[in-house]
C-alpha cells in the first residue's frame, strides 16, 4: 500500500537513515487529520488520496523545525 510506503520513507528520513528533502510530510503545505488517514495540500487547497502523496515535489517547502 503506497501510504505505508510513505510513511515508512518519512520515518527513515526523520530518523537519518535516508535523506529525502521535497515529500508530503516534510511540507509545510501539507496537513493530516491527528490519525493521519486524511491528507490536505494548502498550496493546491485540494484533499490528497495516498496515491497522489509525493515523495519528490517541485512545489516543496521545508515545514520550519519547531
Amino acid at each position: 500500500h503506497l501510504s505505508v510506503i510513505n510513511k515508512r520513507v518519512a520515518i527513515l528520513n526523520k530518523s537519518g537513515i535516508i535523506t529525502i528533502q521535497r515529500m508530503c510530510f516534510t511540507c509545510q503545505f501539507y496537513k493530516a487529520t491527528k490519525n493521519g488517514q486524511a491528507h490536505f495540500c494548502t498550496l493546491l487547497n485540494t484533499k490528497l488520496a495516498d496515491t497522489e502523496l509525493r515523495i519528490d515535489c517541485a512545489e516543496h517547502k521545508q515545514k520550519e523545525a519547531i
